[in-house]
């Protein structure tokens, strides 16, 4: 029974071609153990059999079927179907611990001040094997990097940022950011969501693993062969659209710029959409501000 008290929670769940995933992805949010929850599958232009795997579920999820747009876009359209008070997201070839939801929702409530939270993330193969679990007791870290970022750094989180997938968002806060640019592949997504999180409101950390990430060979960037190529173009790509909407943190879009530009230095990348993306960036900086971002450019260039 749900109580008057409860916030509602929508879980996002993004898909597109992972027909063979889908369904554990979404058994898992439907076995949550905090039972005022929506959930919202998003299914991106997929080609494979993912939309009849969303059928066996009518009546108890939320289907957005769409365009193939690209991840960023499915997320906004997850988002502009929801109507929860929290907001969580899920990969469709991941899946959720059955406390996850029930965690966040009691870590948030812990710590009104906090506008988002975040977990990390277990690990299992592609055919459900654990890999990485929880093997300590959880730590729970409060804390806020607005100031930090507007001086242009981000050096001192309490524990590493998981992917937008172990984030959970107060409503008015994920307001404030979505919907996101929309742009190829993972270029934005994660990370773009991540340090505007960080620049615009204090949050809570938590040591727990509540979602286990599945690693088989075809992630975007986890394990990924081209996982530099990937890199600058996402700092890169983050970097300009901070720059955009955010620019009171432009110090740390402007180191977060010259960690793409060195790192495109040092796998002499020559991509057209990543060399446009670097100009677009350049064209935004005033004189006094290339010196340093050139030091510290050619530093992530030549750095091992």
């Amino acid at each position: 029974m749900i109580k008057s008290d409860q916030p509602k929670v929508s879980i996002i769940i993004d898909n597109y071609n992972y027909g063979r995933f889908l369904g554990q992805a979404i058994e898992s949010a439907l076995s949550q153990t905090y039972s005022n929850t929506e959930i919202i599958v998003v299914d991106d232009g997929s080609t494979d059999h993912s939309q009849e795997v969303i059928a066996q579920y009518d009546g108890k999820i939320i289907a957005v079927l769409k365009e193939n747009g690209g991840q960023a876009s499915a997320f906004n359209a997850g988002f502009a179907a929801s109507s929860g008070d929290l907001i969580c997201f899920l990969d469709a070839d991941d899946v959720m611990l059955p406390e996850r939801v029930e965690t966040a929702v009691n870590l948030l409530a812990q710590h009104s001040q906090a506008t988002w939270s975040y977990h990390q993330l277990g690990l299992m193969d592609e055919h459900g094997k654990l890999i990485l679990t929880d093997s300590s007791t959880p730590q729970i870290y409060e804390f806020d990097m607005r100031s930090r970022m507007q001086q242009g750094s981000l050096k001192q989180l309490p524990l590493p940022l998981p992917g937008i997938v172990g984030l959970t968002f107060r409503r008015s806060h994920l307001e404030k950011i979505l919907p996101m640019p929309e742009s190829e592949g993972i270029a934005l997504n994660d990370s773009y969501v991540q340090f505007v999180s960080c620049a615009i409101g204090p949050g809570v950390a938590l040591s727990a693993r509540l979602e286990t990430q599945r690693i088989h060979g075809n992630n975007a960037y986890t394990q990924s062969a081209n996982q530099s190529k990937v890199k600058a173009k996402i700092h890169v790509l983050t970097a300009y659209w901070l720059r955009i909407n955010f620019p009171f943190v432009y110090p740390f879009s402007n180191c977060l710029f010259a960690s793409g530009l060195g790192l495109s230095w040092r796998i002499k990348e020559d991509n057209e959409g990543l060399k446009q993306a670097i100009q677009d960036y350049q064209s935004m900086l005033s004189l006094r501000e290339y010196p340093m971002i050139w030091v510290r450019a050619i530093y992530h260039a030549l750095k091992p």
